[in-house]
């Protein structure tokens, strides 16, 4: 009976340590779900303000890199030459 006991008293440490590890890994993956929600949220507006037509007259800003900004403008420039039907090299 004694062996019994020890037993369930060691299963029921275990699960409690199981439970821990559990709430543990889901306010974890809740706070990286939370903070991927908010990153998607700044791109949608960011391209959102990008599509609309600058009414300031100011110049625009860009959260890209120096390597990302050239990459971006290179590609635009090659669609650019795909829909006038110019040169794509």
């Amino acid at each position: 009976m004694e062996k019994l006991e020890d037993r369930l008293e060691t299963l029921d440490r275990e699960m409690k340590s199981a439970t821990l590890d559990y709430l543990d890994l889901y306010a974890k993956a809740k706070k990286l779900f939370g903070r991927i929600a908010k990153a998607m949220d700044r791109a949608e507006e960011a391209a959102g303000s990008a599509d609309a037509p600058d009414n300031g007259g100011g110049v625009a800003t860009s959260s890209l890199s120096g390597r990302a900004a050239e990459a971006q403008r290179r590609i635009l420039a090659r669609r650019a030459r795909l829909i006038t039907g110019g040169p794509t090299q």
